[in-house]
């Protein structure tokens, strides 16, 4: 008898434990009933926000039971405590209201015949479908990102099933239902994100920018430490994502786009979640406020200034301080007199729509490639970490940059291809000498000098060609 009861017994610890994150076909989930990850670290279940509303989603368990990561049936409002999740013999999980009134239920991303399906919490905080054979997912809720972006989870783009990734604000703080505001990702050239808002999707709200590595160029706190990497993926035909990755198994991360539009990272530090990766609250945040070759700097007044170089397209313009006509080249750009590269450090680097990129390459070959092409206008790495690695060139006048602020180091080095100012000192220097020999106008002198310019420079931009090949 007793070898019974502990046989009983042992039994139904097996299949507690075994049970305890999936859900076997035919099975339901009650509200009240929950799910938990093989190590406890994510939940699932029904949860309300306010009055006798009830959603089904995903929180930590562990840490924070508040903190919700996920939720189903965001667009349609469940009521009353009498739903129940259904987990159907074709691999779909459906919810149901207390009248049997389908809330919502998940769409297979592929099509797949006689599968064996399982649906999982995993300790990521995916809840994926799979096939218990293969162990081919199905479907997963981190292709159906809400509020919040989880480590593992893709943005982006799927190019061969057309998922977009994206996240979508909640529409208040205890209000999960799709907010006004989304962070998606542009692939037009080097793939960046922006955060749009719905009320208007022609404008961008803030351009969040492009990963390089350990955050976002010019978003605050980026350089604090190394224990995460922000990697942008791309594969041709394929997909384009950016992959947020802890690389310490023991910590727990999010980033959240809350209901005002603002999109941060926090990190849990004993029981507290902390701020780690913030933007930047201030009009220079406001998508090209500075027009092109303009830098913001919240602690300048005003806040525009042209880079080191550059001069306002229409002072009178500027002196109103409407900026949105931006700088020019204080020495105009021209073949004849041959190009060099200025340095600016701690930069938001600019819109990466009209650019090109090569993620192998290093900045010496980017230089060289930038060099020879006419139409590439600045250059700088992909990716910031162990020194830099690979190349970005940019093709057209370049937008919306800001200063990072003094002691903060979230800002990139970029190289802007300048005229050579070479040319502009054989013009002075030829001034001084002719004006001190003779007596000559200022206009003839110029007409003298001009060609001889020209003529020097080519004949050195030959010299290094020539030079080159030969090295």
């Amino acid at each position: 008898m007793i070898w019974f009861y502990c046989t009983c017994a042992l039994l139904f610890i097996l299949k507690t434990s075994s049970a305890v994150d999936t859900l076997l076909p035919n099975q339901t989930l009650k509200d009240g009933d929950t799910i938990v990850s093989a190590n406890e670290f994510f939940e699932l279940g029904f949860f309300s926000r306010y009055r006798n509303v009830r959603y089904l989603g995903i929180w930590f368990k562990k840490v924070d039971k508040g903190t919700v990561v996920w939720v189903a049936n965001r667009d349609v409002l469940l009521a009353g405590f009498m739903g129940m999740l259904k987990f159907t013999d074709k691999g779909t999980l459906q919810l149901f209201s207390g009248n049997n009134t389908l809330i919502w239920s998940s769409q297979p991303s592929k099509t797949i015949a006689n599968i064996n399906p399982v649906a999982q919490l995993l300790d990521t905080g995916n809840l994926v479908i799979r096939d218990n054979v293969t162990g081919d997912f199905i479907w997963q809720s981190f292709d159906h990102p809400g509020n919040t972006w989880l480590p593992g989870m893709k943005i982006g783009v799927d190019l061969v099933t057309g998922i977009q990734r994206n996240l979508t604000s909640w529409k208040s703080r205890g209000d999960p239902s799709p907010g006004s505001y989304t962070v998606s990702m542009d692939i037009n050239g080097f793939p960046q994100l922006y955060i749009a808002n719905m009320k208007d999707k022609s404008r961008w709200h803030r351009r969040v920018g492009s990963a390089n590595g350990v955050g976002f160029t010019g978003m605050r706190g980026q350089g604090q430490s190394g224990f995460y990497e922000f990697e942008t993926v791309y594969k041709t035909r394929e997909e384009i994502y950016i992959n947020f990755t802890s690389l310490i198994n023991s910590s727990f991360s999010r980033m959240m786009l809350n209901y005002q539009g603002n999109f941060r990272q926090f990190v849990l530090n004993s029981s507290k979640w902390e701020e780690y990766i913030t933007p930047f609250q201030d009009e220079c945040e406001i998508y090209g406020v500075c027009g092109a070759y303009g830098s913001c700097n919240i602690n300048n007044s005003p806040v525009c200034t042209c880079l080191e170089g550059f001069e306002p397209k229409v002072p009178k313009e500027w002196s109103a301080n409407d900026w949105s006509n931006g700088c020019k080249h204080e020495i105009p750009m021209n073949n004849e007199t041959g190009y060099n590269f200025s340095k600016f450090s701690n930069l938001k680097l600019p819109d990466s729509r009209d650019t090109w990129f090569n993620s192998t390459m290093s900045l010496g070959e980017c230089e060289k490639v930038c060099t020879g092409n006419v139409s590439c206008t600045a250059y700088a790495n992909t990716d910031i970490r162990d020194g830099g690695s690979g190349c970005l060139m940019w093709f057209s006048e370049l937008v919306d940059m800001r200063d990072a602020p003094q002691g903060d180091d979230s800002g990139q080095d970029i190289y802007i291809k300048m005229a050579n100012p070479t040319f502009g000192k054989c013009i002075c220097d030829c001034f001084v000498m002719l004006s001190n020999l003779v007596d000559i106008r200022a206009s003839d002198l110029y007409l003298i000098i001009y060609p001889i310019c020209i003529s020097w420079l080519h004949l050195k931009h030959i010299i290094n060609k020539v030079e080159n090949h030969v090295h």
